[in-house]
């Protein structure tokens, strides 16, 4: 991190002129950075490097500005398994993000995790199934929850409710 912040990636910002506006675009250093439901922060682990070890992991789940600036840990992995893929339900009441090997195999024991977005009442969604379940996005209503599953034995897509349960 030669600027000291782990989300920005230095020398990465492009003004492009679009035929009704001019567009910042800012490039992240991130897993799987998803925009908060104001459009002005981005909500995101940073990029780790396992070879040089940089920044030590596992990575947060951060909000910060959409420059990088006013960094805060929403989550911590309270183990040493990888956060990534934060997204945040529409209404901001909740943030959902996947705990374990980030791209591992089917059968890799992956979760999906809800927290309210300063972190608190976390809750593992898919504790019942020792399969790869990844990348969660939430409905426009918030009742409900899609995802990538290795629960059958090859990645298919899934739905289940804001708790957890219901799994179609």
């Amino acid at each position: 991190m030669p600027n000291g912040n782990p989300l920005a990636r230095p020398g990465a910002v492009r003004n492009v002129k679009l035929p009704d506006r001019d567009l910042r675009v800012v490039g992240v250093r991130a897993y799987f950075p998803s925009l908060g439901p104001d459009g002005e922060t981005l909500i995101a682990s940073p990029w780790v490097h396992a070879r040089h070890g940089r920044p030590a992991g596992p990575a947060p789940i951060l909000r910060a500005s959409l420059d990088g600036t006013g960094m805060k840990t929403i989550f911590s992995s309270p183990d040493e398994d990888m956060l990534w893929s934060a997204v945040q339900s529409r209404d901001g009441r909740w943030l959902y993000f996947c705990k374990g090997p980030p791209m591992a195999a089917p059968e890799s024991n992956v979760d999906i995790w809800r927290s309210r977005p300063d972190g608190s009442d976390a809750k593992n969604l898919t504790s019942d199934c020792s399969a790869n379940d990844a990348f969660a996005d939430v409905s426009a209503d918030g009742n409900k929850i899609v995802f990538r599953s290795g629960r059958e034995g090859s990645y298919q897509i899934f739905m289940m409710d804001g708790e957890g349960n219901d799994v179609q």
